[in-house]
């Protein structure tokens, strides 16, 4: 109830114009064009994992905060670089770890 959807990015037409249908909100094709052209707290990176460093250092640098998924990086610098791009920002960098195909909670949802 307190968090609005602003934008979408994708760099495939089709998921970018079937995501700004389902959302009515504007699409980009490219990252750093959304970041400069939206009003936004936070931007969740939901792409692959190689991509994750560079797209938060971007949103870092445009003054947002950022939501990625786990792995946050493929490598351990450049994991440390996203953490040192945050804090040098004043921004914060949370990481979701997904679970749900950890044993215990499917024994659980069974």
């Amino acid at each position: 109830e307190t968090a609005e959807l602003v934008a979408v990015c994708d760099n495939d037409q089709d998921a970018l114009n079937a995501a700004v249908e389902k959302t009515g909100v504007p699409g980009f094709s490219d990252l750093n064009t959304m970041l400069d052209n939206i009003t936004a707290d936070i931007i969740i990176l939901t792409t692959p994992s190689g991509l994750h460093p560079a797209q938060a250092m971007a949103c870092f640098d445009k003054g947002f905060h950022v939501v990625t998924e786990k792995p946050m990086a493929t490598r351990l610098a450049d994991g440390e670089n996203m953490v040192k791009a945050a804090d040098k920002a004043g921004k914060h960098l949370f990481v979701v770890k997904q679970n749900r195909l950890n044993a215990t909670l499917q024994l659980l949802k069974r």
